[in-house]
């Protein structure tokens, strides 16, 4: 039965087809074009199995004939990696962004350019007791990995190899010139999981609770740090940081150098689209040069103003901190 989906592959291949004319040669010509065999051209006639991006443009090309496809501007390719439940995921996830950033990192003129709707994860793992609370978060609230959900916070349970890969995620991001932007808000998210692991019984007691906060605090410190001298720490890496008024919405990554450019954004918390389409990437960049030319540079601003804004983050850990019994 035709499958109404691939009528586009299936107009193609007709049209393969009659420009052949020798019919019992088709499905050899097509099998030696694409380096399949001739049943698999024979479903991808029948409209059984789909043609990938790349073969029907190996086709198009190869015959010489008018693009069926009928794919406009709105029209916009994203990789994106599946997560389940399953005890390796976190450790897949760390090793995708790690082998990312290497990529980057290798390509002297590359910069990174991260709009921040939460705090992004590099600098959690700067933490050793923070670190695990997020991996431990993560695999029980975002990935709900089996073997975390009746267990409580426990810094013994988390995988000894998670935390030298994040240590080796954060490195990378060291030595990555880097523009971050941020909100009064962009804190938020990592207080609220504290706060609500606290209140739900998930972290065993109150000090560890409050250990983690100091370590958010800490975090707070370095970032501010970091700022001021204007480069990451453990490296001569350019860092600044931006505050913008305007609610950012998602957490949005581009990546930049002399010859490419890559755009991630987050969906669903914790997945990643990865898209390198020039013009939505344009698109977005225009949107994130428009964010940064109406926002603070606290890398450059007076002192006042950037006091204020590290000032105010302690200053919600220090109110939940009173809230703790």
């Amino acid at each position: 039965m035709k499958i109404n989906r691939f009528n586009h592959q299936v107009e193609l291949l007709e049209k393969i087809k009659e420009k052949i004319q020798l019919t019992l040669s088709y499905a050899d010509e097509v099998a030696d074009i694409l380096q399949i065999s001739k049943d698999a051209v024979y479903r991808r006639m029948r409209g059984e199995t789909a043609l990938s991006l790349d073969e029907a443009m190996m086709l198009i090309e190869h015959f010489q004939i008018e693009n069926p496809f009928q794919i406009t501007n709105s029209t916009v390719n994203f990789q994106y990696e599946t997560y389940t439940n399953d005890k390796n995921e976190i450790q897949r996830y760390l090793q995708k962004l790690i082998s990312d950033l290497e990529l980057i990192r290798q390509i002297k003129t590359s910069e990174l350019i991260f709009c921040a709707e939460d705090v992004p994860l590099f600098h959690y793992f700067n933490f050793p007791l923070l670190a695990a609370f997020k991996l431990f978060y993560w695999q029980k609230s975002i990935l709900y990995t089996d073997s975390f959900q009746d267990k409580i916070f426990d810094t013994s349970i988390i995988d000894e190899n998670l935390l030298s890969l994040s240590k080796d995620l954060t490195s990378k991001y060291a030595n990555i010139p880097s523009i971050e932007i941020w909100t009064d808000n962009t804190i938020n998210s990592v207080l609220q999981q504290i706060i609500f692991y606290h209140e739900a019984g998930y972290i065993p007691n109150k000090d560890i609770t409050l250990d983690i906060l100091a370590e958010v605090k800490a975090m707070v410190d370095a970032l501010e740090n970091q700022t001021i001298n204007g480069i990451k720490h453990h490296s001569n890496s350019i860092f600044q940081l931006y505050l913008s008024d305007i609610t950012i919405g998602n957490n949005c990554i581009l990546t930049k150098n002399e010859s490419t450019s890559v755009l991630y954004l987050s969906y669903n918390t914790f997945n990643i689209l990865k898209c390198n389409d020039v013009q939505f990437i344009n698109e977005n960049e225009k949107w994130i040069n428009r964010i940064i030319d109406n926002s603070i540079p606290l890398s450059k601003s007076s002192q006042k103003i950037r006091n204020k804004f590290f000032q105010k983050l302690r200053n919600k850990i220090d109110v939940l901190v009173k809230t703790i019994d």
